[in-house]
């Protein structure tokens, strides 16, 4: 079982790929246990790191809310302080996506994939955004280069699968 307690990051990118997963099969998702959540028991001071942490946590749950704004709000807010922070920077993309703000996504996931060229989260985020512009070939090349990424497995088929058959559905909870 996941300690969120102690490897806050991990949850954060498993929120993510569940987000992306329930796309792929046509889920609205998604309800997140309070319990998982809960700020770090025992810190007497909090860090500038626990606090985005904590920002960062809370922008996820808004996300699997439907409440894109606020959580847009909180992960912006993030990515002042630290411009780096991946579990706040693949979160905005699918807020951003959910608002139907596709070239904002686009160039999000762009300037993410520059950084990390081996986040295939990145790569099929695009593949969503430029899905959502009407840009087909360059969705084509996004989700490859997501696929080369992920591991033999389901989810690799379900997204193979919707691929092919032209179902990502940009309105669809992640």
């Amino acid at each position: 079982m996941l300690n969120t307690k102690r490897n806050p990051r991990e949850f954060i990118l498993l929120s993510i790929i569940f987000f992306v997963s329930a796309l792929l099969h046509g889920c609205t998702v998604v309800e997140i246990n309070e319990e998982d959540i809960d700020s770090e028991a025992g810190l007497t001071e909090q860090s500038p790191e626990i606090e985005t942490n904590e920002m960062v946590r809370e922008g996820v749950k808004l996300l699997s809310e439907d409440r894109f704004r606020d959580a847009e709000e909180l992960f912006r807010t993030v990515l002042q302080t630290e411009p780096a922070n991946r579990d706040a920077a693949l979160p905005l993309g699918y807020c951003l996506i959910r608002s139907h703000r596709f070239g904002e996504a686009d160039s999000l996931f762009s300037a993410f994939i520059e950084r990390y060229p081996d986040s295939k989260e990145a790569f099929l985020g695009a593949a969503v955004a430029r899905h959502g512009l009407g840009d087909r070939e360059r969705a084509d090349c996004a989700v490859a280069e997501g696929l080369k990424l992920l591991p033999e497995g389901p989810e690799k088929e379900a997204w193979k699968i919707r691929w092919k058959h032209k179902e990502l559905n940009t309105d669809e909870s992640y």
